[in-house]
């Protein structure tokens, strides 16, 4: 009797410890999100015109309606819709080369029950005009958590100081 009581005690205590471990915490669903959103972004050499279309329609998908973009170097600071951040998707990609997208070094920080904020480095590789191709650029992106999901809610290009 008291084997099977202790046996049941180690099985249910390394389940409990099991669970802790490996349940999705809000930190792993956000940088799901990013992963997602970095897969949606890529642009392989062979994309199929209807690929393009459900990537651009999977981004608006990750983000609130609507969603705050902000990039300076471009005078771009206003909230866009949900078809608004799907056409430019689907302008981006048709203009620029196929590159990979990749977000680095990133750091969560859930700032409270609904509300997360990322600093984080977005990779774009590829290649243009037969030379491959590097650009990287420092992002503050904010997330709110709607209906159990955490949602893009803001998009800034941190600019680098010139000297």
């Amino acid at each position: 009797m008291k084997k099977t009581a202790l046996i049941l005690i180690v099985t249910v205590g390394a389940a409990l410890v099991a669970w802790l471990l490996w349940r999705p915490t809000d930190e792993k669903k956000i940088v799901a999100n990013l992963d997602k959103l970095a897969a949606y972004c890529s642009s392989p050499q062979k994309q199929t015109p209807m690929e393009i279309i459900a990537s651009a329609a999977s981004i608006a998908r990750l983000c609130n309606d609507p969603t705050m973009v902000t990039i300076h170097s471009l005078n771009i600071n206003r909230p866009l819709a949900s078809k608004e951040i799907s056409d430019h998707v689907l302008m981006l990609k048709r203009r620029l080369p196929p590159a990979g997208c990749s977000f680095r070094d990133s750091r969560v920080d859930v700032t409270g029950p609904t509300s997360a904020e990322v600093i984080t480095t977005l990779f774009l590789e590829g290649r243009q005009q037969g030379s491959k191709f590097t650009d990287a650029y420092e992002m503050d992106i904010s997330l709110e958590k709607n209906q159990g999901k955490w949602l893009f809610s803001s998009f800034r290009i941190v600019e680098f100081v010139q000297k």
